[in-house]
């Protein structure tokens, strides 16, 4: 949908929202929602529409608006998004579309409050999920699942324990529609990312928890080879390392071997040259395995 016909009904959702609501200028502890607010998302909204999401677009205006990302945001977003319902599905689509986007980009938004920003992000993936339903568009709602798991497993607030079954219970979502077969990638995204989940999971058995993590490490090495993947290859592989670092069953002896072996393979893609940062990160966590064992 172009930018046009969704700044047009961007409008439109301001008129209704400010007439039903009663919206003021100054924001009070009755009606927070205030025309600021509102005009604020939709001018985002309109600036992720116009540059197909470009973070250097809408994080410098995400930036001048640090006051304005709390819980007021929320729920003009809840508002905007309740509006929907009443459009076009065409337009409905766009829109959500578009506010999928924002709570991609808010998600990985480094200034402000980060834990602002994660609740803000799982606001927009929740209301994605009333236009979105694996009904209507299976594909688009496994994809929101698989997002709305990372913000679960990176939320700040609330109970952490809590946030780890809700990540996986959304990545197990997710996999009902992403199949290695059909959606091969997103599969293997998927499952990496619901190993990390089982590994630092905090309910359950710990043992049972770090098999299930191995497991589908392994799964997902099945479709991220170092020949198509090497990156993402290299990740699981650091992930797998981690893993059989911390395995409770099984010899301890053979656990160390296959992570140091895990960590090695990982670091034949992370090397200084090519990714610094992440080879550090694996060579720290395979010097300190060495120094478990001794040598």
């Amino acid at each position: 949908m172009d930018e046009q016909r969704i700044q047009a009904y961007l409008n439109l959702i301001h008129q209704l929202l400010t007439c039903s609501t009663g919206i003021s200028e100054i924001p009070t502890s009755a009606n927070p929602l205030s025309q600021d607010y509102l005009q604020f998302l939709i001018k985002v909204l309109l600036a992720i529409a116009d540059s197909n999401g470009d973070p250097k677009v809408v994080y410098p205006l995400l930036q001048a608006n640090l006051d304005k990302l709390d819980h007021n945001f929320i729920h003009t977003l809840q508002l905007i998004t309740a509006k929907l319902s009443e459009a076009e599905p065409e337009t409905a689509e766009g829109i959500a579309r578009v506010i999928g986007n924002f709570s991609n980009l808010i998600k990985n938004f480094t200034l402000g409050n980060k834990a602002n920003n994660i609740e803000i992000a799982m606001a927009g993936y929740e209301q994605l999920l009333t236009v979105f339903t694996r009904e209507s568009n299976r594909e688009i709602w496994a994809a929101i699942q698989t997002n709305l798991g990372n913000a679960y497993y990176q939320r700040i607030r609330h109970n952490r324990a809590e946030n780890l079954e809700l990540a996986i219970e959304a990545y197990q979502r997710a996999l009902s529609v992403y199949t290695q077969e059909d959606f091969p990638i997103e599969w293997a995204i998927t499952q990496n990312n619901l190993g990390t989940a089982y590994r630092d999971r905090i309910r359950h058995d710990r043992a049972e928890n770090l098999e299930l993590a191995i497991a589908t490490y392994q799964l997902a090495l099945s479709v991220r080879t170092k020949s198509d993947f090497p990156e993402d290859w290299a990740k699981t592989q650091n992930n797998l390392g981690n893993a059989y670092s911390q395995r409770i069953r099984g010899d301890k002896t053979d656990n160390l071997e296959k992570a140091i072996a895990a960590y090695q393979l990982a670091l034949s893609v992370r090397t200084p040259e090519a990714n610094p940062i992440n080879c550090l990160t694996t060579s720290r966590s395979l010097g300190n395995l060495h120094f478990t064992q001794g040598n």
